[in-house]
C-alpha cells in the first residue's frame, strides 16, 4: 500500500510540474473555450495519460483496447489529442488506478470489473459464474435499463466519468497438478485469488483453496510452487507467460470477464466540448473494434500454450453441465441482492 501511495504522489507531483510548464509556455495564448466544456489554449496539444495494470502485449485485451482508442482519437482529432499509455501496473494495481482517476492523479484508466465491488454493489453481479452465454449476451445486457444502472453505479454521482466497455474474455483454469475437466478436479488446489469476494467464494465452493496475491506475484508463485494454479481469462494467461510455469489449461468458461474505461471527471470537464465528444465517440468505436480483435487473440493464446507444451483441454472435453449445476446453486444466494439484474440478464438468453 505504501508503494501505491508513493506512485500516486509521484504522479501528482509530475502533473503539477507539467501544469506549471504549460502555464509558463502557453499561458499567453488565446483561449478556445466554449459554454459547455472547458477550454484549451489555441494550438495546444491535449495529452491524455491512460493507465492499465496488465502486461504490454499483443495478446492483452487491456492493452489492445488502449492501443485502439489511442489510434482512433489521435486520428479523429487530427493530432489535437495525444494519448500516452502506461501499462504493466507502473502507476498501480487496478484498484489503485480507479482511486487515482477518482481523485484526479490519473487522467484515464482501463481495468477489469473485478475491483469494482470495493466501490459499488451492482457491478458485483458481473462476477457470478456462467451468467453470460457469450459476449453478445453481455453487450445486449448493456443496452437495457440494467446497463444504464450499471454505468451510473460506476460513475457514482460524478466520481468517475464512464467511457466504454471492452471484452477481456472467458476464464479458464491453469495449473501444474492435473487436468481440470470436472469441478471435482479443483478439490484441494491452491489457486491465486483476485480481490473479489464473489470469485473467491466460488472457488471455495468447488473445493479449491483461494489465496489472495498481487497479479505481479503470480508468475514467481507458480514457479516456486506457492500456488498450484489460477483462474484467468485465456489471453491474459499467455500474455503473462503462465504457460511457462504450468502444465494444464482448461477452457471452463466459468466467468466472463469484462473491462471498462473511465476518466477523471476533473480532466474530462477541463476539455472543450469538441474534445469531450471525441473522447466519448472514440471510446465507443474502440469497443466495437476491440471485440473483433479479441476473438482472434483467444485462439492465438490457446495455440501459444500448446506450442509451449501445455496440455490444453478445450470446452468440448470439459463437463460444463457439472460446472453449471454448481453455478445455479451458487448464484441463487444472490437473488435477493441482484434480483432485477439477474432477471434481465436471464431474459436475454431466451
Amino acid at each position: 500500500m505504501e508503494g501505491s501511495k508513493m506512485k500516486k504522489m509521484l504522479l501528482l507531483i509530475s502533473l503539477i510540474l507539467a501544469s506549471i510548464v504549460l502555464v509558463a509556455c502557453g499561458g499567453s495564448g488565446e483561449s478556445n473555450g466554449d459554454e459547455n466544456g472547458g477550454s484549451t489554449a489555441e494550438g495546444e496539444v491535449v495529452q491524455i495519460d491512460l493507465a492499465h495494470a496488465i502486461a504490454e502485449s499483443d495478446l492483452t485485451p487491456h492493452h489492445g483496447y488502449a492501443r485502439i482508442f489511442k489510434e482512433i482519437i489521435e486520428e479523429e482529432s487530427n493530432g489535437e489529442i495525444e494519448v500516452t499509455i502506461h501499462p504493466n501496473g507502473v502507476l498501480g494495481a487496478e484498484r489503485d488506478l480507479i482511486e487515482g482517476a477518482e481523485i484526479g492523479t490519473i487522467d484515464a484508466i482501463i481495468s477489469s470489473t473485478s475491483p469494482l465491488g470495493n466501490f459499488a454493489d451492482l457491478p458485483r453481479v458481473l462476477e457470478l459464474p456462467y451468467l453470460f452465454e457469450d459476449t453478445d449476451h453481455f453487450f445486449d445486457a448493456l443496452e437495457t435499463d440494467f446497463g444504464e444502472e450499471l454505468n451510473a453505479s460506476i460513475e457514482r454521482d460524478g466520481t468517475l466519468k464512464m467511457l466504454g466497455w471492452f471484452e477481456i474474455g472467458f476464464w479458464g483454469y491453469g495449473n501444474s497438478v492435473r487436468p481440470v475437466t470436472h469441478p471435482d478436479d479443483l478439490e484441494g488446489l491452491t489457486l491465486r485469488a483476485v480481490e473479489n469476494d464473489v470469485k473467491q467464494d466460488w472457488e471455495v465452493l468447488v473445493g479449491a483453496n483461494p489465496t489472495a496475491m498481487a497479479f505481479t506475484e503470480v508468475f514467481t508463485s507458480l514457479q516456486q510452487g506457492v500456488i498450484d494454479g489460477l483462474g484467468n481469462p485465456i489471453p491474459l494467461f499467455v500474455a503473462n507467460n503462465f504457460q511457462e510455469v504450468t502444465t494444464h489449461l482448461s477452457e471452463t468458461d466459468h466467468f466472463f470477464q469484462q473491462g471498462f474505461m473511465v476518466m477523471s471527471p476533473a480532466f474530462f470537464d477541463g476539455l472543450s466540448e469538441e474534445h469531450q465528444n471525441l473522447v466519448v465517440e472514440s471510446a465507443i468505436q474502440a469497443t466495437e473494434d476491440q471485440r473483433e480483435w479479441v476473438s482472434d487473440v483467444q485462439e492465438q493464446a490457446f495455440q501459444a500454450a500448446v506450442d509451449n507444451g501445455v496440455e490444453v483441454i478445450r470446452r468440448e472435453d470439459v463437463d460444463i453441465e457439472a460446472f453449471r449445476a454448481l453455478a445455479e446453486e451458487f448464484n441463487a444466494q444472490y437473488e435477493d441482492e441482484f434480483g432485477d439484474a439477474l432477471e434481465t440478464i436471464k431474459s436475454l438468453r431466451e
